[in-house]
C-alpha cells in the first residue's frame, strides 16, 4: 500500500482539485493521509467532506506548527509499504501512483517520477530516464548526476515507509524554508537502490500558486542563513558517509549560489548599499573554506566569488550587476511572451 500525506493550510482553492486528482488514481491500494495544519479557511471542512465518501482518506487536525511538523505528523501514523507527499495546490495524473509501483522493486529504497511544471506561460515537462540503480554508492551517483535536476523537490519521489523507520529519518521542525531537501539528503545516507520514470504524472503549479504556501513568503537573512547552513550540514554528511566527489561538487554549487542569491543579490535589489554585499560574501566565503567555488556552475556568480577570493571588489560588483539585470530581462521576456500569448489567442478565439 503506499500512504499519501498531504499538509493543507488554507488551500481551499486548490484542496479539492488535489484530492479529487488522487481519488482518481489507477491503482487503488492507498492512503490519503491530509494534515490539516490549522487552516481558518473552509479547508477542513472541504476534507473531511471528502473523508466521509472515501474510507481510504483520513483527516488530522492541528494547531498551526508549520509544514515539517505536519508532515511528521503523517510519518507518525502512515501504514503504507511506501510514502509519498503531495502538495496542497498541486495535482497527480491518474497513473502517477502506479508509475511509482512499477519501480518498486526489493532492491530500490527511492523512486522518482518525472514531471511537469505549469508555468504562466504554458506547460513544461521534466523528463527523467527509465533507470533502475542498485547499490547504495551507486544510487548516490546516479542522484547526483543523471537525477540531480530539482533533485531537492520532495512531491514527485516515494520512499520506503521501513527505511524512514529504521532510521528516524525525520523534516526539520526548525526550518521554515529548505526541509524537504534536507530530508531527502538525510533519506540518502540509508538507501540501497533507486530508480526513475520517464513518464510526467506530477503538476507542479506555477501558474496559480497558493499565496499563502511558505514558498511565497519573504524570510529575513536570519532564516535563510540558517536554512543554509542545515542543508550544508546535510550535504557534507551524505559526503562523509559515500566519500563522493559528485557530491562535493553539488555541496560547492548549491551552497555558493544559494548564498549569493538569497543573501548577496538581495542587499542590491532593496538599495541596501554596494560595498555590503561583497563584504558579506567574504565573511561567507570564511565559514565554507572546505568546498570549492570552482564548482559554481553559473559563469557569472562564479566570476564573481573568484573577484571576491582575490579581492577585486569592482569586478565583484560588476559581476552581481551583470547577474541582476540577466534576471530582470529574462523576466521581462517571459511576461512579454506571456502578453503576445494571450493576444495571439484571443484574436484566434474572435476569429
Amino acid at each position: 500500500m503506499i500512504s499519501i500525506i498531504v499538509p493543507v493550510y488554507n488551500a481551499e482553492k486548490y484542496i479539492e482539485r488535489c484530492i479529487k486528482s488522487i481519488m482518481s488514481q489507477t491503482y487503488s491500494e492507498w492512503e490519503l493521509i491530509i494534515i490539516n495544519d490549522g487552516s481558518s479557511d473552509k479547508s477542513p471542512l472541504i476534507c473531511e467532506k471528502f473523508a466521509i465518501a472515501d474510507k481510504r482518506i483520513h483527516v488530522i487536525h492541528s494547531a498551526n506548527e508549520g509544514v515539517s511538523s505536519a508532515r511528521n505528523k503523517g510519518l507518525d501514523v502512515v501504514k503504507g509499504d511506501w510514502v509519498t507527499f503531495v502538495d496542497a495546490d498541486d495535482w497527480i495524473e491518474d497513473n502517477h501512483l502506479q508509475c511509482f509501483v512499477s519501480q518498486a522493486i526489493n532492491s530500490v529504497d527511492l523512486c522518482v517520477n518525472s514531471f511537469i511544471a505549469d508555468m504562466r506561460y504554458g506547460a513544461r515537462s521534466f523528463h527523467y530516464p527509465e533507470l533502475i540503480v542498485s547499490g547504495n554508492y551507486e544510487s548516490v551517483e546516479i542522484f547526483f548526476t543523471v537525477l540531480k535536476i530539482h533533485s531537492q523537490f520532495l512531491w514527485n519521489k516515494m520512499f520506503r515507509r521501513s527505511c524512514i523507520v529504521e532510521n528516524n529519518v525525520r523534516f526539520n521542525t526548525t526550518l521554515n524554508l529548505g526541509e524537504d531537501n534536507v530530508f531527502i539528503l538525510e533519506y540518502l545516507n540509508h538507501i540501497k537502490g533507486i530508480s526513475s520514470s520517464p513518464i510526467c504524472t506530477y503538476h507542479y503549479d506555477q501558474k496559480d500558486e497558493n499565496p499563502m504556501s511558505l514558498g511565497r513568503r519573504k524570510r529575513s537573512e536570519e532564516d535563510l542563513s540558517f536554512q543554509l547552513k542545515m542543508n550544508y550540514e546535510a550535504i557534507m554528511k551524505l559526503y562523509k558517509t559515500y566519500n563522493n566527489q559528485r557530491i562535493f561538487n553539488y555541496a560547492s554549487d548549491y551552497y555558493y549560489t544559494r548564498v549569493f542569491q538569497r543573501l548577496i543579490v538581495p542587499y542590491i535589489v532593496c538599495n541596501k548599499g554596494l560595498v555590503k554585499p561583497v563584504l558579506q560574501s567574504v565573511r561567507y566565503i570564511e565559514n565554507i573554506k572546505a568546498l570549492d567555488f570552482s564548482k559554481i556552475k553559473d559563469k557569472t556568480i562564479r566570476k564573481y566569488w573568484n573577484s571576491v577570493e582575490c579581492g577585486k571588489e569592482k569586478s565583484a560588483l560588476l559581476a552581481l550587476y551583470i547577474y541582476i539585470l540577466s534576471r530582470w530581462f529574462k523576466s521581462n521576456l517571459i511576461s512579454i511572451a506571456v502578453v503576445v500569448r494571450r493576444v495571439f489567442r484571443n484574436a484566434l478565439h474572435n476569429v
